[in-house]
């Protein structure tokens, strides 16, 4: 809790540094960053905890229009969207959240099987809170280990799912319910995409069976 304490004051006093109007600019000409930061700290954006089933989830909102939500990868929280989420608030609402177990949103006790801390879980616990906010459908997108979360909930919630962005497989779905297991595989059959990353499909299946099949196909080629 210590760490928290004080990483949200740091996060508190680099969003209240005000800015000098011809000083800035000078700085932001000569250091696109600092422009950048700029940018970040006058963009207005509203905090609240999110109440969900077992949980509070921290979520920063920006702008108006058609939901976007950006889901960090590890070991950020919502803050890695600064410079991003204003850009996309010009025409849109833009959600980031904290992931259950970072940042400022509720830390859930974990069970036996750790089900509470699985991808799984946490789409579902993030449709949740863009339902709660009034969002039953949005644009998705995530990184890292976000972009498991995404990707878990695509399959999951497709319904809810207008569009996905993820780091994570490189390529973008389109459309509501796009993104079932079949369409996956449809899009990523192509060339080095489908040698390098066809591990990623295994998610999307049943993985207690997996090594089942796996050794029975080859049986040789996994028992030395």
């Amino acid at each position: 809790m210590e760490r928290r304490k004080f990483l949200g004051a740091l996060t508190d006093a680099s969003l209240s540094v005000p800015l000098e109007g011809s000083s800035t600019e000078r700085a932001g000409a000569q250091n696109p960053t600092a422009s950048g930061a700029g940018v970040a700290r006058q963009s207005p954006f509203a905090t609240s905890q999110v109440e969900v089933a077992g949980n509070t989830v921290f979520v920063r909102r920006y702008g108006t229009g058609p939901a976007i939500l950006l889901v960090h990868g590890f070991p950020r929280t919502s803050l890695m969207w600064r410079f991003l989420a204003p850009r996309l608030a010009e025409n849109h609402t833009v959600i980031c959240v904290d992931l259950r177990a970072y940042g400022r949103s509720g830390i859930p006790a974990s069970t036996d099987n750790h089900f509470p801390y699985s991808k799984r879980a946490m789409a579902e616990e993030l449709v949740d809170v863009m339902g709660t906010l009034g969002f039953p459908t949005f644009t998705l997108i995530g990184h890292d280990r976000g972009g498991r979360v995404c990707y878990r909930m695509a399959l999951d919630h497709p319904k809810h799912v207008e569009r996905l962005r993820s780091d994570l497989l490189a390529l973008d779905f389109t459309g509501t319910g796009a993104a079932a297991p079949g369409e996956l595989s449809a899009r990523c059959s192509q060339g080095r995409f489908r040698e390098s990353l066809w591990a990623r499909f295994l998610w999307s299946r049943d993985s207690r069976r997996i090594p089942f099949h796996l050794s029975r196909s080859g049986p040789r080629s996994w028992h030395l």
